[in-house]
């Protein structure tokens, strides 16, 4: 899957963050220090929910598989649940005009 790759999400971030775009992430870690190790670096908010596999957060969300990703308007409004990485700067670019 090409959530893996933060490289890709890096590229995203720093074309489009001048533009309003931010990444939210959401860790489900169960190890505190493997992910603080983890976000150290990243330039976008990366957060933890301590309960892990039993996030009710992610329940809420159905997610079912990790990583899971989504593309949300200015306005707060779930648009789109990802399933690949293939046309998302122009989805992006669509979404921050």
């Amino acid at each position: 899957m090409f959530f893996n790759n933060k490289v890709k999400y890096r590229k995203l971030y720093d074309k489009f963050a001048s533009s309003g775009f931010t990444i939210y992430q959401v860790s489900l870690d169960s190890n505190e220090h493997f992910w603080i190790t983890g976000a150290a670096n990243l330039p976008w908010t990366c957060v933890r929910d301590e309960k892990g596999a039993n996030s009710t957060i992610a329940a809420s969300y159905r997610i079912s598989a990790l990583p899971s990703a989504f593309l949300i308007n200015k306005e707060g409004e779930l648009v789109e649940r990802l399933q690949a990485f293939e046309g998302l700067e122009e989805k992006i670019e669509k979404l921050l005009k």
